[in-house]
């Protein structure tokens, strides 16, 4: 006797996660070694890494080395991708394809075959231990922003396109206060910078805590209008050293290669 059996099926209330796609925008630099070809590794792991797609990769710029002991020429990139990973796990990822390619972080600023940065996750502002959003060497390094336009340039940071940030940086002279000191400190801090720098920079004049305000537009009256401030107290190293590295990353001038 053939036996039948009915099996009722009870759907599940559960339906399937949707994954939610963020913009990122990322930043490459090195000089160890044969980045070009460390870029390309780089960004074919972030393309087969789970929770990233759509990786683009800009041109490679040859660029000025900053801070002290950052040894040979750099060069540097941007990447363009979507990632459904929150912004500190795919800070893990990014970390983990730096060391997987020979990173080692034995110092803050020196040589490294692959450094790779969050510059913009789909325009969150944030502020951890490990991340800060956007990443604030975006508003003067010219090293970062010039790849980052190229493939983004409407992207917003800070309340104005990347393009419009570019564009402030490439003032000559460049309009710069140093603000938040003493007037004998400034004086002399200026007198170093100008002559370092020359016709390259202006002073103007504002207020601050120990800032570095750069390239604000005409009609700015004060420094909350401006995003190009720079908090110098941020950054390792004496008044002097600190100011001029970030004018370097400012007024250098990428090269495609």
């Amino acid at each position: 006797m053939l036996m039948t059996f009915r099996v009722k099926w009870f759907p599940s209330d559960d339906k399937p996660m949707t994954k939610n796609w963020q913009p990122v925008l990322l930043a490459l630099g090195g000089n160890v070694g044969d980045v070009a070809q460390t870029f390309r590794q780089a960004i074919e792991r972030l393309t087969a890494t789970d929770g990233c797609r759509d990786v683009q990769l800009s041109r490679t710029y040859r660029t000025a080395p900053v801070g002290a002991g950052a040894g040979d020429v750099f060069y540097n990139a941007a990447a363009a991708l979507e990632t459904c990973l929150g912004a500190e796990d795919l800070l893990t990822v990014l970390q983990d394809v730096e060391t997987s390619l020979g990173r080692q972080r034995t110092s803050r600023w020196g040589p490294r075959p692959l450094d790779l940065d969050i510059l913009i996750y789909n325009g969150q502002s944030a502020k951890t231990p490990r991340l800060t959003l956007p990443h604030p060497g975006l508003l003067y390094r010219r090293f970062a922003l010039d790849p980052a336009v190229e493939l983004a340039p409407d992207m917003l940071a800070w309340g104005c396109s990347l393009r419009d940030h570019q564009k402030r940086l490439q003032q000559r002279p460049l309009p710069v206060s140093l603000t938040g000191l003493s007037l004998d400190i400034t004086q002399s801090v200026q007198a170093m910078l100008s002559e370092q720098f020359g016709e390259q920079i202006s002073w103007e004049s504002d207020a601050g805590e120990r800032t570095l305000i750069l390239g604000w537009p005409e009609g700015t009256s004060s420094v909350a209008e401006t995003p190009q401030v720079v908090d110098l107290s941020s950054l390792p190293g004496e008044l002097h050293a600190a100011a001029e590295w970030v004018l370097q990353a400012a007024l250098d001038e990428p090269c495609p290669v």
